[in-house]
Parts: C-alpha cells; structure tokens; sequence
C-alpha cells in the first residue's frame, strides 16, 4: 500500500490507479458484487484517501468504486506538465472524475488553463492558491469551450495579478458562475475606466476579504449588475470600501437574502453607515459584526 494524497506531487506514481492497463489482470484477482463494493465505498469520503486507495488496488470492481471519490479533488502544484500529460492519455480515466481542481501556484508561469479543463472535462469547483507573497501572476486568457460553462465555483486566494483587467477577464470567462471567494487579493495598477467585462448573470453567492470596495466598484460600473444575488459575505471592511458596499448593497438589495458583513478595527463611521442602511430591514438572515457597539444579527 502506498499512500495517496489530494495532492499530486509525481502523477507517474498513481498510474496503476489512473490507466486500467496497468491494473492487475482481473483473473488473478477476487471479485466482489459491483453493487456490495459500492456500498462498501459509499460509508467513506473524499478525505479517507489512504483507504480508498487501498481498495482502488483489491480488485476492479474496488478500483471502479474507489476512483471516484478518490479523485473527486485534486490539488495540483504548477506547472504540473507531468499531470498534464497523464491526463491528455486516451486511457486516462481521471478526466471524468475531478470534480474539483486546486492550483497553488508558486512561480508567475501560469498553465495552459484552457486545454487542462478540457482534458478534465467534469470539473465544476475551481481554486487558485498563491504560496509566494508577492509573486504577480498573468492568466492567460481562457479559449471558449465547453468546459467553461461546466464551472459554477470559483475560489483565489492569496493571489496578486498582474493587473486588474486580468482579474476580471477571469472571472468574466466563466458563462455559468455561480459562487465566487475572492480572498486576500492584490493587483497592480488601477481599476479600468470603462470596461465591458460583465459577470454572469447566473451569479448568486459572493464572499470577499479584503480589498471589496475596488471589487464593487468594477461590478457597479459594468453594463449589467448582477440582478440574482442573493448572498453576500464581505470580511475586512475598511473606511474607504463602506460607502461602495453601500452603493453595492443598494443596488442588490432587493435579491439579496443573506448579507454578512466584518470590519476592520478602528471603523467606526464605516460600521455606523453600513447599519444604517434602510434595505438592511428586508434582508431575511443578516450578521453584522461590530468592533465597537452592538452588532447585528438577523437569523
């Protein structure tokens, strides 16, 4: 048995797991029911991997069961060129497995984005992680395809771009995107006047820290706001992000449903304009953390 985790340093040693071929002959091996080896499998979870890739190497029918929880989320260092060529093999089975990918990202190169989603072809949840402070990174931008639109979460943190606009032209190559967490994020350079980069309609959840005042500025400024927003999670509010989440919420007021809100210390007169907004009486959960005085909570 060797051990198996999210993480893929080397992908050369899971191929007996990932290529059918180079399974053991199935003759030589003791099989179960598919239906008794899924129900085996279905009392473990994503995290129990040593044990699932213990059972991905019993049988396969384990193998079967096992690979997709196994490789439900992956979390790839870049370049990742070796995990880029494994799954580019016809025989690889992982493709229709991801779920959800991770990048952590430790130089600026950044990967060939666009031709690793469409190898893997059913991920939904999408992180970049940023390990080196400072490092300024430059995404590529994202070819249309097919496997844009199967991503509904997007989550960077710890990430400084290059430029806003390359922030955005991100977030905006992602038609049906329905959560994004934006956290601890830089870029260098300045907000665009006049940008025509609109996120998707289908957007509903927000969740920012830090840095949202320039985050709501870019949004109000787009030719078509969101209208379905219905969750909004900002952290790290500073004096000069207020009164732009003021605005923001005046203007996603009506569709929001659940509004979380955190301060930096020493904020008084932001904390005292964002609880005084009169659309805070419509929103049915709402959590206002103060630093100072009572805070608001609505469940």
């Amino acid at each position: 048995m060797f051990d198996v985790e999210h993480t893929i340093h080397d992908s050369d040693q899971l191929k007996h797991i990932i290529l059918p071929e180079r399974f053991p002959d199935s003759r030589l091996t003791p099989r179960l029911p598919q239906e008794l080896t899924d129900l085996i499998i279905g009392h473990l979870t994503p995290d129990d991997t040593d044990t699932l890739a213990a059972c991905a190497l019993v049988g396969r029918n384990f193998l079967s069961s096992s690979r997709a929880l196994l490789f439900h989320t992956i979390t790839l260092t870049t370049p990742g060129v070796k995990f880029h060529q494994l799954v580019a093999s016809p025989y690889c089975s992982l493709a229709s497995r991801v779920r959800c990918l991770q990048l952590v990202m430790n130089r600026p190169r950044f990967m060939d984005l666009s031709s690793l989603l469409a190898f893997l072809r059913s991920v939904s949840s999408l992180s970049i992680d940023t390990v080196c402070q400072g490092l300024a990174i430059h995404i590529p931008i994202l070819r249309p395809s097919p496997a844009l639109a199967l991503i509904t979460v997007i989550k960077l943190r710890g990430t400084r771009f290059q430029s806003f606009n390359n922030l955005a032209t991100f977030l905006c190559s992602f038609p049906t995107l329905q959560t994004i967490t934006l956290m601890c994020l830089t870029w260098e350079g300045v907000l665009p006047q006049n940008s025509n980069l609109t996120l998707a309609k289908s957007l509903d959840t927000i969740h920012i820290f830090s840095n949202s005042g320039s985050i709501f500025e870019w949004i109000l400024s787009t030719p078509s706001p969101l209208s379905r927003l219905t969750t909004l999670i900002v952290g790290d509010v500073s004096g000069n992000d207020a009164l732009t989440l003021y605005k923001f919420i005046t203007v996603t007021g009506i569709t929001l449903r659940h509004l979380s809100v955190g301060f930096q210390s020493d904020e008084q007169e932001a904390e005292d304009l964002i609880c005084t907004h009169p659309d805070l009486e419509r929103i049915p959960q709402l959590r206002i953390t103060r630093r100072r005085g009572i805070s608001i909570m609505k469940v």
